[in-house]
């Protein structure tokens, strides 16, 4: 489900057929937005919206600012009863921030709870606490356009060897900022240029293509851009689950004596700490399940996060 950010705009949009299937105008047409209560938030009528061909109609509309986190819907009532029409349409409002591996909209999920007992910003916090763990881990960022800059040794115990491919340590590589060569008095000796050498981004493996690195006395200095477009679908797995078991760490510790019935003259008694157990049961279930992401992913050191 496509999710947005409150301010943000949803293009609502339908199309109205007929019993054939041939689109078809409608005399009347009302568009309901409902919240994540099933509240009617927005209602408009057909005056309201914008017909952008035969049958078919839209509305944009805004989120507003103080718009509830969750799952959004919206639907289209025509005035002909047998017209047909598209079912619901669903879109989610988060918190999320383009510099996080998950959403907090993620979190509230695995974590079973939602903005009632922890707050957005807390839960973002966890987040960002999460993320970096994981970068400590695999010692690499997940997001779009990180700086990297790498000094890489040329040397190779057959000094007679041509050395003419390097591999970089971050990948996918997007782009090359600069090559160059220095001495190890920290002089450049060779500035490489883009026609020098070929790529590979998705190996970080840079070739030259008729010249070779010096070596040992010369060391090459790689300044570039890695990153992806968008979060691996593992990471923001991962970065959700271990937000999850954090989340609901600090929440346990108030529950182990909650009290979840009572004890009356026909013989009910009181039960305490249910939360607490269930919330312990669901770290388990949280932890095997990050257990299964890291060995996915391939794990690199071994986490921080102690249960």
């Amino acid at each position: 489900m496509t999710k947005y950010r409150r301010g943000e705009n949803i293009e609502c949009k339908t199309t109205i057929l007929d019993e054939d299937g041939n689109a078809q105008d409608a005399t009347t047409l009302a568009l309901v937005i409902y919240d994540p209560d099933g509240t009617a938030n927005t209602t408009k009528a057909i005056g309201d919206l914008t017909r952008e061909s035969e049958g078919v109609y839209y509305y944009i509309f805004t989120i507003p600012a103080d718009a509830a986190y969750g799952d959004w819907s919206y639907a289209f009532t025509p005035s002909t009863a047998t017209a047909k029409i598209e079912d619901y349409k669903y879109f989610t409002v988060d918190a999320f921030d383009s510099g996080l591996y998950s959403t907090t909209m993620d979190v509230y999920r695995k974590a079973g709870i939602d903005s009632t007992v922890i707050g957005e910003g807390d839960v973002a916090d966890f987040i960002k606490e999460s993320d970096a763990e994981i970068r400590a881990m695999y010692q690499k960022s997940f997001a779009n356009a990180t700086t990297e800059t790498e000094w890489i040794d040329i040397e190779n115990l057959d000094e007679d060897e041509d050395i003419d491919t390097i591999f970089l340590d971050k990948r996918p590589v997007q782009s090359i900022t600069s090559l160059e060569s220095y001495d190890t008095g920290s002089t450049l000796i060779t500035t490489w240029t883009a026609s020098d050498y070929w790529l590979d981004s998705g190996m970080g493996r840079i070739r030259l293509v008729s010249k070779t690195f010096a070596q040992q006395n010369h060391r090459v200095k790689v300044v570039y851009t890695y990153g992806y477009t968008a979060v691996p679908t593992n990471i923001a797995a991962l970065s959700a689950t271990i937000s999850a078991m954090r989340v609901l760490i600090d929440q346990i510790g108030g529950t182990y004596d909650d009290v979840t019935s009572y004890s009356l003259p026909s013989g009910v008694t009181i039960g305490v700490g249910e939360p607490y157990m269930n919330m312990t049961r669901a770290i388990e279930k949280h932890k095997d399940e990050k257990d299964r992401l890291i060995k996915a992913i391939g794990q690199l050191r071994t986490s921080t996060l102690v249960i």
